[in-house]
């Protein structure tokens, strides 16, 4: 799988409803090779109602918290570096603001318990000291130079947009002419798993005829025709390319996010991944 998803034991991670989860501010931008600024913001902790804030209280703060990828600890990767995870595939890490409900103090200062930013790297994420945490994005590390790969995050509130420098292919030249699965999650896929994620694709038909087609729909979706999103190419013989955003579904054995595509006899398609939506919800991932 290339999306990390931590399973922590250290610590507990049922989500509280007893007030409304929320993510407001905390926008990652990529800055550098391994760098990365998140904004001011606040977002209520997924295990309990206390408020992560920052800035806090101190008129002294920087405007963003700077997150370096490449060091271990607090506004940086957590527990062990992405160097020595030994990637086989870019992968997608989750990245939480973290803090000690004791009190929001400035970051930097010597007595500070928060928040921070952390890019979890395995399954018990939170730093010795902090007691409270909440997701707040993704981040794409390359797998051969732990660099981070270039996203830009939008939106507000809950629903964050990610659009890939570079998109992915996840299905180069395909020719089933019956309903088949396409995985978004595994090897080379970004897509988080067990959700309903929309999702950007571009897609490149290559038809044979005026009438020629290719059907993308949901995993979930059992019928084989045009009951999903439909794409028709207006010239024989010519490759024709959409952008189309659409709602994924779930594989029922494995949970990863997929669709499936088919297209008629003698077309083929290539479908990219260009971007997500990501929904941060009360879930600990």
């Amino acid at each position: 799988m290339s999306v990390f998803i931590p399973s922590p034991t250290a610590f507990a991670t049922v989500p509280s409803f007893s007030s409304p989860n929320f993510v407001s501010g905390y926008h990652i931008v990529p800055t550098g090779n391994t760098t990365m600024t998140v904004s001011a913001g606040c977002a209520r902790a997924l295990t309990n109602d206390f408020i992560i804030q920052y800035p806090s209280f101190s008129a002294s703060l920087p405007s963003n918290i700077t997150v370096d990828v490449s060091t271990v600890g607090l506004n940086g990767c957590y527990p062990v570096s992405i160097a020595s995870l030994g990637l086989t595939y870019n992968q997608l890490f989750p990245v939480y603001v973290v803090t000690d409900t004791s009190g929001t103090y400035a970051t930097g200062s010597t007595t500070a318990n928060g928040p921070y930013v952390v890019v979890a790297t395995g399954n018990n994420f939170l730093p010795a000291g902090m007691n409270s945490f909440c997701r707040i994005g993704w981040v794409w590390i390359s797998e051969s130079t732990s660099y981070i790969l270039p996203m830009q995050q939008s939106g507000n509130g809950n629903e964050r947009e990610y659009l890939l420098n570079a998109p992915i292919t996840v299905l180069s030249g395909g020719t089933a002419t019956t309903a088949t699965e396409v995985d978004l999650t595994s090897t080379t896929g970004i897509l988080p798993p067990n959700r309903n994620s929309k999702v950007n694709f571009n897609v490149q038909l290559t038809g044979t005829s005026t009438s020629s087609y290719v059907y993308l729909q949901p995993e979930n979706f059992s019928a084989s025709g045009a009951t999903g999103t439909t794409i028709l190419t207006p010239v024989a013989s010519h490759a024709l390319g959409v952008m189309v955003d659409m709602v994924v579904g779930t594989d029922s054995s494995t949970g990863d996010a997929a669709i499936k595509y088919l297209v008629d006899s003698g077309s083929a398609v290539t479908i990219q991944v260009a971007g997500f939506t990501d929904s941060i919800g009360n879930y600990l991932a």
